[in-house]
Order: structure tokens, then sequence, then C-alpha cells
């Protein structure tokens, strides 16, 4: 990622010890500032208080699923890529998340290398959605 890189990614999930592992790889391999969410909801109110580029999000949570986050997202108009994580190989929810629109999936444990090329792409797109966005409102 580029040195100049100043945009903010959510990890979500409900395993702490994943959120934690993914948020110190970040911090260490990367110029995006990470915001940490143990579920859904968390990550929602996170979402609201924050400019969020890229989103990391957990597909198999309790109480509150990756899909039911991101149909709330997608409801809420909300342009911002979302990388789906799993452990599960759950087909049927991972082509209702692309269906979506989802940017993409990683199945845990992701590699280091896959998951810094993914955030990388998403969040290229994340700034030229912005940038298109901000022209529309200058017109």
């Amino acid at each position: 990622m580029g040195e100049n890189t100043m945009g903010n990614i959510l990890i979500v999930d409900d395993c702490e010890e994943i959120v934690d592992l993914m948020h110190d790889m970040i911090v260490e391999h990367s110029t995006l500032k990470p915001f940490k969410a143990y579920s859904a909801k968390e990550g929602l109110g996170v979402i609201h208080q924050n400019e969020i580029d890229v989103i990391l999000l957990d597909l198999v949570m309790p109480e509150m699923n990756g899909i039911e986050m991101f149909r709330v997202l997608k409801t809420d108009g909300s342009l911002v890529p979302v990388i789906f994580l799993t452990g599960q190989g759950d087909k049927l929810l991972q082509n209702q998340a692309l269906e979506m629109g989802a940017f993409d999936f990683l199945h845990k444990p992701a590699k280091a290398k896959d998951l810094f090329l993914l955030i990388d792409a998403a969040y290229k797109v994340s700034t030229k959605i912005k940038t298109i966005a901000n022209k529309k409102a200058a017109n």
C-alpha cells in the first residue's frame, strides 16, 4: 500500500483473537487505520461514527450474521467494499453475499499476502467511489 494512504478499515468478527490478530497485522503492514468490532451491531455503530473505507466482515456470527449486517449497509446506501471472512464453507451464504455486491471472500485462516492484496484492491475501489461521489456533489 502507498505510504500516503490514510484510510480506515473495520474488522468485524465475533472471535476476538481473529480481530486482534488482523488488527495487529494491519497496523504493522499497512497504512490504513484499523477499527475493531466484535459483533455486527458493534460494527454498525463504528460505521456510523467513523468514515470507513474497507470492511472485513465475518460471515457467521451470533445475533446478527455478516449477511444481515451487509443488508443493513446496502439499505443505508453504503458503497464501502466488504470483504467477507469465513471459516465455514457455506456456499449458499457466500453466493447470497456475492449477489448482494460483496467485494470478495477470504477463507480463514487467510494468508497475509492474500489478505493484503484484497485490502489494497478494495481500498482503491473505495477511493474511486469517493472521487466520483465528490465530483457529482461538486456539479
